[in-house]
């Protein structure tokens, strides 16, 4: 009796190991998808993945973002690209919130399309000749800017962001209607 429980015992155990998710082959398996420019393998299961093991290893999130970023580029129809953006920015919420300290450019990489869109408008006012084309550009930065929704559950209400480099300027994030 003691055997069978044994044996049983074993058995499940290695079932269970047997059933765990193997990350570590499953990233090199989405990077080699990438690498060879087959990019909708690579998103099915580099998206396995990160819903899996989204805190085992950060690589997860700097090769997300590329892979949604080589998605972007390529989509075809807008509405895809807004949704694409919107992943990316949900993803960079998860890598700061899963590796905080690797992430400090986080808010700067959603303020960007923000100043983009303050910028468009001025553009608007200062000539009104350029109005059409800037309320153009406007509406479609707004589809890949920060929702209302994000910029509260970000806690980013009020808060201020300098993006420095070359464009040098300070996003103040209001609660978007």
């Amino acid at each position: 009796m003691k055997a069978i429980i044994f044996i049983l015992s074993v058995l499940f155990i290695t079932n269970n190991n047997a059933q765990k998710f193997d990350f570590t082959s499953k990233i090199s398996e989405y990077q080699a998808f990438f690498n060879a420019n087959k990019i909708a393998k690579s998103y099915t299961v580099w998206s396995d993945v990160s819903k899996n093991c989204p805190k085992e290893n950060e690589v997860i999130y700097t090769d997300g973002i590329q892979i949604l970023q080589h998605k972007i580029d390529t989509a075809a129809l807008a509405e895809e690209k807004v949704k694409l953006v919107r992943d990316v920015l949900i993803l960079y919420d998860q890598y700061n919130k899963n590796y905080p300290l690797s992430t400090p450019d986080f808010e700067v990489a959603k303020a960007v399309y923000y100043l983009a869109i303050q910028t468009a408008r001025k553009a608007g006012i200062a000539e009104p000749r350029l109005k059409p084309a800037a309320d153009k550009i406007e509406k479609k930065l707004e589809a890949k800017s920060v929702t209302a929704a994000e910029i509260s559950k970000a806690k980013m209400n009020g808060k201020s962001v300098s993006i420095g480099s070359w464009i040098n300027e300070t996003i103040i994030f209001p609660a978007k209607s």
